[in-house]
């Protein structure tokens, strides 16, 4: 029950939510019934995390003396699940100041209802009182209602406002361009091989006219974004994109600004990978910034693999301190069912790299880990700190260990031929006489797939 649909949704309502959503369903007129209050509250004040049997639900729903009857309880269910949908969209309309005004300045036009129809539409609109603070869907906002007014003025007049209709027609295309650059710099940003964007004529107008727009931010960082991903040797391009994007953050919603910081780390990423280290603590910056803005957290937690992605660019450029600032700041922002591991495996991590071996073979031997790969990656870790501590024999016998591990496991895939290969290399390491190791250094050199390559090397 616990993965049905609708508990999974209510996990994603704030407390706020939660309430309001009660107390929706306690409105006749919305077409609750004493069973969908009952089960909803049984789902939020019991705690979906603690259910453990649709009997449970069904007594608290129906009554303890009547007979469990399944398909009656999952026919509420689904219909508590339509009703919170509904409850979702009309929630985001009330919410929305500009679409309730544009819609009752709609149905007073359709009524001939001028008075009232000046009094809203003269009263000031929830825009930000300057464009240059306004979003994409700001301007659409704003063209959608000059449209409106434009067209009302036509009707009744039967004249046309040029002003007005410049004015919409700005707004449109600002809307219109700006949706197009963002879409465009995801495009890019997606590509796993470096191409030309598609053909767009919008865009190639839009270029030659970007200094007519030079007064919004919304489109200077778009365009900068979109100029950085086309010429990424230019790295000035994505400095104005990164700057815009960390200042100018008035002028993007919070999911655009999401996509758009996931656009500037992934253009790190490429950069670093192709070679240019320079990139890895502009990556490491932006990362730390989403989290502290809670861009990169999903229903206010970070996943697991953020945070050891994160993780391992700090280890990877040696920012020891801000790994562990990292692991003090957000350890309990690790999403529950993570948390354990994540936080011991990275912790370990962070000792091996101060050469800290037992700390962080306690870490690792204390810890489970669930996740495959992450499993993995910890024997791994634990491995090397074999090796260091020169405890030949637990090495010997961890390594056969972790190769019976990856040949049991298939479905590691690709990644279980890297780590035998690493198992072969470090167990003829850990025998080898100190001469004969220059040929095991060109092998290991000369190997496509290999796991923990660098560290291999440096041990010769």
């Amino acid at each position: 029950m616990q993965n049905s649909q609708v508990v999974q949704l209510l996990k994603t309502l704030s407390s706020a939510e939660k309430k309001s959503f009660l107390r929706f369903l306690q409105s006749s007129w919305r077409g609750g019934k004493p069973e969908h209050q009952r089960l909803a509250e049984y789902l939020l004040l019991s705690g979906t995390g603690s259910l453990r049997e649709k009997k449970m639900a069904f007594s608290h729903v129906f009554g303890a003396d009547t007979a469990y009857d399944d398909a009656r309880l999952r026919k509420v269910m689904e219909q508590l699940l339509r009703m919170l949908e509904h409850f979702l969209v009309l929630e985001q309309r009330e919410t929305e100041a500009f679409d309730f005004r544009l819609r009752l300045a709609s149905l007073l036009a359709e009524r001939k209802q001028d008075r009232l129809w000046r009094r809203v539409t003269d009263a000031p609109l929830p825009f930000p009182e300057h464009e240059a603070d306004w979003t994409a869907e700001v301007f659409e906002q704003a063209a959608r209602w000059f449209r409106h007014r434009y067209d009302r003025h036509s009707a009744a007049r039967r004249e046309h406002d040029a002003a007005l209709y410049a004015r919409v027609t700005r707004y449109e295309t600002i809307g219109l361009v700006a949706r197009r650059l963002r879409n465009a710099c995801i495009f890019l940003s997606n590509s796993k091989e470096k191409g030309s964007l598609p053909t767009d004529p919008l865009l190639e107008w839009a270029e030659t006219k970007a200094s007519e727009y030079a007064d919004l931010p919304l489109l200077n960082t778009l365009f900068a974004g979109l100029r950085a991903l086309q010429n990424p040797d230019d790295p000035a391009h994505f400095i104005s994109f990164r700057d815009g994007l960390l200042t100018q953050h008035n002028c993007f919603t919070t999911s655009e600004r999401r996509d758009l910081l996931l656009v500037a780390i992934n253009f790190c990423s490429k950069r670093y990978n192709d070679g240019d280290p320079a990139w890895l603590d502009s990556q490491l910056d932006l990362y730390e910034y989403g989290l502290r803005e809670g861009l990169l957290l999903e229903n206010n937690w970070v996943t697991g693999y953020t945070f050891t992605n994160i993780a391992t660019l700090a280890l990877i450029g040696r920012r020891y301190e801000r790994l562990a600032q990292l692991l003090r700041d957000y350890r309990d922002k690790i999403t529950p069912r993570d948390r354990a591991g994540a936080a011991a495996f990275n912790e370990a991590r962070l000792y091996h790299a101060l050469r800290q071996y037992r700390p962080a073979l306690a870490l690792l031997q204390q810890n489970v880990f669930d996740d495959l790969l992450l499993n993995l990656s910890a024997k791994t870790v634990q491995a090397k700190c074999f090796y260091e501590l020169e405890e030949y024999d637990l090495l010997d016998t961890h390594l056969e260990a972790l190769r019976k591990f990856i040949r049991r496991h298939k479905e590691v895939g690709y990644y279980g031929e890297r780590y035998l290969n690493f198992v072969a290399i470090l167990r003829r390491l850990a025998r080898m006489a100190p001469a004969a190791r220059e040929n095991l250094r060109q092998e290991i050199a000369d190997m496509q797939v290999l796991a923990e390559k660098a560290w291999l090397l440096e041990r010769l």
